[in-house]
This record gives C-alpha cells, structure tokens and sequence, in this order.
C-alpha cells in the first residue's frame, strides 16, 4: 500500500477536470485570433469562418471535441 500523498490534480473528480478544461478551451488564444490577432490571422478566420458556412469543417476548430 502507497503511502505517497495525491497531488491536487490526482484530487479532482472527473466533473471537476471538465469544468477546467472548458474554461482552458473558451480561454485558448485561436478563439480571440479573429478579433485581436495579426493581420494574417484575422484573414485566417474568416477564411476558415466561410469553409464552415459552406460545411467544410475539416479545418474548423471543433469546441465540443476539447
């Protein structure tokens, strides 16, 4: 038998990890490249934005799979 401590992480239950990860994921850098981002990245998005209004959502990032 271990006596070794759990770390924090070890500590969290399964709907505590969701609930971090969702809040990582609505945090992540690529959602706001849109709005804030270079020149290139903005030109990016909105090319990406129009691949998935036509359905192409190959390259379009997908939130519910984070």
């Amino acid at each position: 038998m271990s006596r070794k401590r759990k770390s924090p992480a070890e500590k969290l239950q399964p709907a505590e990890w969701s609930r971090i990860n969702a809040r990582n994921s609505a945090n992540s850098p690529w959602r706001h490249a849109a709005k804030t981002g270079s020149p290139r990245q903005r030109r990016n998005a909105a090319y990406f934005e129009e691949l998935a209004k036509a359905g192409d959502t190959r390259r379009v990032p997908r939130p519910e799979l984070d």
